[in-house]
């Protein structure tokens, strides 16, 4: 789980074009309906992006609010207009139920310049 797109330390001009990726774990859309606990797929979630805020402790439900960003079909970019300055961005993984899991989450700092 990763940034694939800006790097940590980029200068970017907003919209900021940010691409997420993951080299060990499935990426899917959430299935729908309520997913009970034991249908939750093992390794296989959907990307949550947090803007000025800090990755959440393992088992945490990622709320479906500001600064949380979801990506409940599977979809892997976004282009976000931010404001001009240091910003701080989240990529962490959630299971079907939004849930985060241990070590699927990464931070980078951008400095947005217009």
């Amino acid at each position: 789980m990763f940034f694939a797109e800006p790097k940590t330390g980029a200068m970017v001009k907003s919209p900021v074009h940010i691409v997420f990726a993951s080299d060990m774990f499935t990426i899917a859309a959430v299935p729908p309906g309520e997913i009970k606990p034991e249908a939750v797929r093992a390794n296989t979630g959907h990307y949550h992006l947090g803007v000025d805020t800090d990755c959440l402790p393992a088992g945490t439900v990622i709320p479906k609010a500001n600064p949380w960003v979801h990506f409940g079909m599977g979809n892997n970019t976004i282009d976000m207009q931010l404001t001009p300055g240091p910003h701080k961005l989240v990529v962490q993984a959630g299971d079907d139920r939004h849930a985060t899991m241990t070590g699927l989450c990464e931070t980078i700092n951008v400095t947005v310049t217009e």
